[in-house]
């Protein structure tokens, strides 16, 4: 069930792991996200490989590594570049991760790179979870706060003619201070990330425990309700307010490299 949803969240490769790993009385899980034609994915005992098509390269991880974002472009020279982001989820011992022997253990002594730890009490939690995902409207009420949250946040920045927008699904959104969404490092480098990394600690301070790294999204829960959009906005106008007088005026503008 986890990997059917992370195919939903644009990873590839859930059905192939768990059509590798069901019983036989469960049926297969259907293909939920396309991949690309230029890459393929394969169970190689408890790893995943991923390869080229073009026989260029190939390399193992982990079954639980999420690999998303393939792209592909050829530079100056003619050259074929291919690109894959790949998210390790929790993942500490990597001398250890993908270990059989290990990763089929549950106990003491084992730390497990997958999100849940192999628990029984957090798989649990984890099911209960996507259960309640699946049958209530949990998901649209996410998204409705998010989009209200986004439209609190940019009348606030506008009023003080920063520059900024957001990138992502409303419910896990990113925050940049720049004009245009930034689409690799270097366009966040000319973004305005000072502002960001002085805003942060404000919030903090203020109660609001938003992510610290201008790079990473926003996480929003379901039990966010209006009360608590009009205090986060609130202490977001404050935070915003205190970060200009702390910064120099040049950095409360768009960042040029």
């Amino acid at each position: 069930m986890l990997f059917s949803w992370s195919e939903r969240l644009g990873v590839y490769g859930g059905s192939t792991v768990f059509n590798a790993v069901r019983l036989p009385s469960e049926p297969e899980m259907p293909l939920e996200v396309e991949i690309p034609s230029s890459m393929a994915i394969s169970m190689r005992g408890d790893l995943l490989r991923i390869e080229s098509m073009s026989g260029k390269w190939r390399f193992d991880v982990p079954y639980y590594f999420m690999p998303l974002l393939f792209t592909e472009f050829t530079v100056k020279n003619a050259a074929l570049t291919q690109f894959m982001a790949i998210s390790t989820g929790a993942a500490k011992d990597k001398s250890e991760a993908g270990r059989e022997d290990l990763m089929c253990k549950v106990g003491d002594g084992v730390v497990h790179g997958c999100t849940y730890t192999a628990h029984s009490v957090s798989l649990a939690a984890a099911n209960k979870t996507l259960e309640i995902l699946d049958e209530t409207d949990a998901l649209k009420t996410i998204e409705t706060y998010g989009q209200s949250l986004q439209t609190g946040l940019s009348k606030i920045l506008s009023a003080k003619s920063i520059a900024h927008c957001f990138v992502g699904h409303p419910s896990m959104m990113g925050l940049f201070f720049s004009e245009e969404a930034p689409t690799d490092y270097r366009d966040w480098v000319n973004a305005n990330y000072d502002f960001y990394d002085s805003l942060a600690p404000e919030l903090h301070e203020l109660g609001s425990l938003v992510e610290p790294d201008s790079r990473e999204p926003w996480f929003i829960s379901e039990a966010h309700d209006v009360k608590c959009l009009e205090q986060t906005l609130d202490k977001f106008a404050q935070a915003v307010e205190i970060t200009m007088q702390k910064l120099p005026a040049e950095k409360s503008t768009i960042k040029t490299a």
